[in-house]
């Protein structure tokens, strides 16, 4: 039996975590590799706006950022690696790929909402691939009036479509308001009666993919602030990092040096790529005011991420909810 096999030259930039520059190929092994040798591997990362400072409020350090080289090459003794700054050219990396669909619903971020089963959870949110959620809703759709669409109360941005905040019991209304085809009813039926009061209500997740940023690389979530009297368990994740976690206060898993504080990335782009963020909330009331702060470390009312166009999902999730 006779074949072929090829190499693959892979490599990849992260700036503190978040992936800005990626790039892979081919290589022919043997002495075709000699005679065919491709041009280069170049990957150019979007605009990245440094800070002279460190973003934090409480600090006037010099910003320190991380940058992670993760490659992999096919042969060692002929492998280069380069690593240059360039001037910022808006639109330089449009072709580095990671751009969503043309069919990608924008503006949109997803909620799940799953009844908790207290104890038996284990103070964590479900997969989806191990338990349905019992209501799903695509922000900024679903019952008018509701906080999640009032953007005019709290931005004079004509380009927000919503804001990232709502209720449990917002998010079940709005799901039993949609028709099987993703249209308001006719008549919107009542949302399911909430549990009794006392005991553990709700897990919530909402997520996007996301290319955005955080101002100043800052952000908290409603109820798990800095200044909020009695902060509950909640956490926010950008691709593979966890960026926010807040531990219920009292708690033994409590760790002051890392609970509350900001982990976002320090740029104004994420480039041409769109992690997936996602931020959920286990074990919560129907009633209680949950969402994300984007730019500060405290709770302040202007200050709730928009719901805008760099916030894009998938077409069959955006169907499906």
């Amino acid at each position: 039996m006779r074949g072929w096999a090829s190499f693959l030259l892979a490599k990849g930039r992260y700036l503190r975590g978040v992936l800005v520059a990626d790039a892979s190929q081919a290589l022919t092994p043997g002495a075709a590799a000699t005679a065919r040798a491709p041009a280069p591997l170049t990957a150019v990362s979007g605009c990245l706006a440094f800070l002279s400072s460190n973003a934090s409020s409480t600090s006037s350090s010099p910003a320190v950022y991380t940058l992670e080289l993760r490659f992999a090459v096919g042969n060692l003794s002929a492998g280069l690696l380069d690593v240059t700054w360039a001037a910022c050219v808006p639109g330089a990396a449009a072709a580095a790929g990671g751009r969503p669909a043309a069919l990608a619903t924008r503006g949109a971020l997803r909620c799940d909402v799953w009844r908790s089963a207290g104890a038996a959870d284990g103070g964590r949110v479900p997969s989806p691939r191990d338990r349905p959620p019992a209501a799903s809703l695509v922000l900024p759709g679903g019952v008018a009036g509701s906080r999640y669409q009032n953007c005019s109360t709290w931005t004079t941005n004509p380009g927000c479509g919503g804001v990232v905040q709502f209720t449990p019991l917002e998010i079940l209304a709005g799901a039993a308001a949609r028709s099987p085809g993703g249209a308001l009813a006719a008549s919107p039926p009542s949302p399911p009666p909430p549990p009794p009061p006392g005991g553990a209500a709700y897990h919530v997740r909402c997520w996007a993919y996301w290319s955005g940023s955080f101002r100043r690389g800052l952000l908290n979530m409603r109820g798990a602030s800095n200044n909020t009297a009695s902060p509950i368990t909640a956490a926010a994740y950008l691709g593979a990092q966890q960026i926010y976690n807040s531990t219920a206060l009292g708690s033994p898993a409590a760790d002051p040096s890392t609970g509350r504080r900001s982990f976002a990335p320090l740029v104004s782009s994420l480039g041409p790529y769109y992690p997936l963020l996602a931020f959920e909330y286990p074990d919560v009331q129907p009633s209680l005011v949950l969402g994300l702060l984007d730019g500060t470390e405290n709770f302040e009312a202007r200050a709730l991420m928009q719901i805008g166009q760099e916030m894009v999902l998938p077409p069959a999730t955006a169907a499906a909810a």
